[in-house]
């Protein structure tokens, strides 16, 4: 006899081993979960920020990069490869 579900929603024994099995999503931790929502931890928040701070920077900073390449090359006379190095060192400043 295999296990079944209950009319509540429970699983219900199963004749054969004895042993009652749990139905996905039928078991709550009542310290996370109250009436149906869950807490987000405070830290959750700042990562989030924090992220979001560093994408709006790193994107910025492209923008101020590859604005400056044209005068860069025609002040300082740069090549193709001596060009890449001056960007490649501006960006990880």
């Amino acid at each position: 006899m295999a296990s079944t579900v209950g009319d509540n929603g429970h699983a219900t024994r199963d004749a054969q081993a004895g042993t009652t099995i749990p139905v996905a999503g039928t078991t709550r931790d009542a310290e996370q979960v109250t009436q149906g929502t869950t807490k987000i931890p405070g830290y959750v928040y700042l990562v989030g920020f924090i992220a979001a701070l560093g994408g709006l920077l790193f994107g910025y900073d492209t923008g101020v990069i590859s604005g400056a390449q044209g005068f860069l090359k025609t002040q300082f006379h740069l090549t193709s490869t001596t060009q890449e190095i001056a960007v490649v060192n501006a960006s990880e400043i």
